[in-house]
């Protein structure tokens, strides 16, 4: 389940935003057009998320559960995943953890979008286990919009950093320099 989605062309109106999809939509707030994973159970929702990032211009590939999500993953190299948190066979927590495992894997952006795990300590843990967001359902898409494009900002960025720090095995192994360096400055 891949692509634009399209049947027959792009004459009337947007089903989520009324109007047709502007030439060069995708390129909106700096971020060129996306593969984007979904990963969500309820066909409602994957609609939805698949009509909102189709209107500015991405390519959406989409899976049921998080196994599918990790074959869809492997398979096409999305460039950011949206997933529900609760679903069957594999639930969001378990396939973000399953993604970060995998060196192929680890660096894709992850959003948790979940309606039924919405209270804090589901947000720390998402967080805790690699994910970029946490935001419940149901958000307007245009501020979902707003945060995916800036999660790809934030990891755009990223991939700038100098390459003496592309050397480091792990972010972990970042931090503690990191850390260590703070703690040198104070003490000097």
């Amino acid at each position: 389940m891949t692509g634009r989605h399209q049947e027959g062309g792009d004459e009337g109106p947007h089903p989520v935003f009324g109007h047709p999809l502007p030439e060069g939509e995708g390129k909106q707030m700096g971020v060129d057009l996306m593969n984007v994973l979904i990963v969500e159970d309820n066909a409602n929702d994957r609609k939805l998320l698949r009509y909102t990032l189709e209107h500015h211009g991405c390519t959406v590939i989409e899976a049921r559960d998080g196994q599918e999500g990790i074959d869809h993953a492997a398979l096409n190299q999305p460039d950011i995943i949206v997933s529900d948190a609760l679903m069957p066979r594999m639930d969001g927590f378990h396939l973000l953890r399953a993604l970060k495992a995998d060196p192929r894997l680890n660096s894709i952006p992850f959003l948790f979008y979940s309606a039924t795990y919405t209270g804090e300590q589901e947000e720390k843990l998402a967080l805790s286990l690699g994910a970029e967001a946490f935001v419940v359902k149901p958000t307007e898409p245009e501020k979902l919009w707003e945060k995916i494009s800036a999660i790809m900002k934030v990891w755009e960025g990223r991939q700038r950093i100098p390459g003496h720090l592309g050397i480091l095995e792990s972010e972990e192994e970042y931090l503690v320099l990191e850390r260590n360096d703070i703690l040198y400055n104070k003490t000097i």
